[in-house]
């Protein structure tokens, strides 16, 4: 019999250990949630960062490095939209002059920038945080010529491309400022 009360005593024991460990824990979404307000902050745009970073499907659970990938990650998606929109524009051009242009715009957004994100993310991985930087930022030159070629050619590309651009260039800089703050 006495047996027995230890073993009922050891369990509500546990049990009161547990309920209080749960009771008194931080809540750990509040957590995470406030690392991601804290980094995002430190980009230019904010409000850009937070939802490209609260769209990932682990927002919840990602620490610094993570938050950094899921901005790499949405500037391929980037890349991804303006390589066909760039494309589309190659296409419906008539003028010769602009035709070269777009093609080569949507060859940086479809096959170049791609690896120096692939590289980015790799490198956040292991670790090496000046060169996820550095690939970022290599994506980031491409993207910069494109959109100063392009830009006297306002009446033939749509404002929703200018945006993208305008996207492409809020998420690449928010991981470059993320990154910079880890390794610094």
């Amino acid at each position: 019999m006495a047996f027995f009360l230890d073993k009922q005593r050891e369990m509500l024991l546990l049990l009161l250990l547990l309920l209080m460990l749960l009771i008194l824990s931080p809540p750990l979404i509040q957590a995470d949630l406030n690392l991601i307000k804290t980094l995002c902050r430190n980009s230019d745009t904010p409000a850009t960062c937070m939802k490209c970073v609260t769209s990932s499907e682990n927002a919840l659970v990602l620490n610094s490095v993570g938050i950094a990938t899921s901005l790499v990650d949405c500037t391929d998606d980037q890349a991804k939209i303006l390589g066909a929109s760039m494309e589309e524009l190659a296409t419906n051009s008539s003028n010769d002059t602009r035709k070269p242009i777009y093609q080569t715009c949507a060859n940086d957004y479809r096959r170049n920038i791609p690896p120096f994100l692939v590289s980015a993310k790799f490198s956040l991985r292991e670790h090496n945080y000046e060169a996820a930087e550095y690939y970022v930022l290599k994506a980031r030159r491409l993207d910069l010529y494109c959109h100063r070629d392009i830009e006297s050619y306002k009446d033939e590309v749509q404002d929703e491309v200018y945006f993208n651009m305008t996207r492409f260039e809020e998420f690449a800089d928010s991981a470059c400022r993320i990154i910079e703050k880890i390794y610094a």
